[in-house]
């Protein structure tokens, strides 16, 4: 049987493989699974291995990773020439029965108009993983830790989501951690024992300047700074805010798709998504304007031209305007 299976997640590929191979084979070792990656091993390896009788089995499992023949976008790989796939669409079209092929493409996206896609599409099985929505994960979290007879708090677990980013890898390394810690877990051990994304607190400042709340957005820069942050750093970070906002909306408006813009930018579609909901609100020419300023706030500041650059920061947050 030839499998597909792809997504951003790898996660959840590895959790789906693994529920499959437990349906199909189960006991595993190294005479019937065997792990291959695409981009350091040529085609007609791929085929051999998967022509191969399994040693002592009725079945064996060849998986291979970085599937580069199934991406979007061109990759590196380790050959001096393109190889010729045609032997791994023949042997696609006419598998082995004793053998499972999955190719484990950790990809938003496949290319569909390949052979290759094609032809599995024609003679195996094609599984797309798609990521948790935003709604979806707090159900999600409860559920995995309610497995270990673990609760969380609804708002731990709302904190938890939003530290994670909507990464199920850094989640299950943080889920670990707070199942090691306690059986119960409170919004003060989310808060202990999980770190915040590096630009949280700039996103706070950026998402309330936007609705228009300047006092908090002072309050969160008040606080940072009294814990030794730069105005220099965050004067970076919320220009990285305010651009993203400004491309997703210029490529929204040429027409590009949430998908094709995550591809642009490389950065996920739920930052896309967010971007052009704060865009829609705020606008395209408030984002160059803003940008404008903070080009010349960083400029003054690196310059010496303003010798005080915590309060020139402040006073930047304190005469920010949502609209010109």
């Amino acid at each position: 049987m030839i499998y597909l299976l792809f997504g951003q997640q790898s996660v959840m590929l590895e959790r789906r493989l693994k529920y499959i191979l437990n349906e199909n084979i189960k006991n595993l070792d190294d005479f019937n699974f065997v792990k291959i990656n695409a981009k350091e091993t040529n085609a007609q390896d791929i085929v051999y291995e998967s022509s191969l009788l399994p040693i002592g089995y009725d079945k064996k499992a060849v998986v291979v990773y970085n599937p580069y023949f199934l991406s979007t976008e061109k990759e590196k790989v380790k050959f001096d020439v393109e190889q010729d796939l045609d032997e791994l669409v023949k042997y696609i079209e006419n598998p082995s029965e004793t053998t499972d092929l999955f190719f484990m493409a950790n990809y938003p996206k496949v290319n569909e108009r390949s052979v290759i896609f094609k032809k599995i599409k024609e003679h195996g099985t094609v599984i797309e993983l798609k990521d948790l929505t935003r709604e979806e994960w707090p159900e999600f979290v409860r559920k995995y830790f309610s497995k270990f007879a673990i609760k969380i708090d609804a708002d731990a677990n709302q904190e938890l989501v939003e530290r994670v980013e909507n990464d199920l890898n850094k989640f299950t390394n943080e889920a670990e951690k707070l199942a090691l810690y306690t059986r119960h877990i409170s919004l003060k051990d989310v808060e202990l024992l999980v770190s915040r994304p590096e630009d949280a607190n700039a996103f706070a400042i950026f998402d309330n300047l936007i609705h228009g709340n300047n006092k908090e957005a002072i309050r969160i820069y008040r606080e940072l700074i009294s814990h030794s942050e730069e105005p220099v750093r965050l004067i970076a970070l919320l220009s990285t805010q305010f651009r993203t906002v400004a491309e997703v909306l210029y490529l929204l408006k040429d027409g590009k798709s949430v998908f094709e813009i995550s591809h642009i930018l490389g950065i996920h579609e739920y930052r896309v998504k967010l971007a052009s909901i704060n865009g829609k609100y705020f606008g395209y020419k408030n984002c160059m304007r803003v940008l404008n300023d903070l080009y010349y706030l960083d400029y003054s500041i690196k310059s010496g031209e303003t010798l005080d650059r915590f309060y020139a920061f402040e006073r930047f947050l304190i005469n920010f305007k949502t609209r010109i």
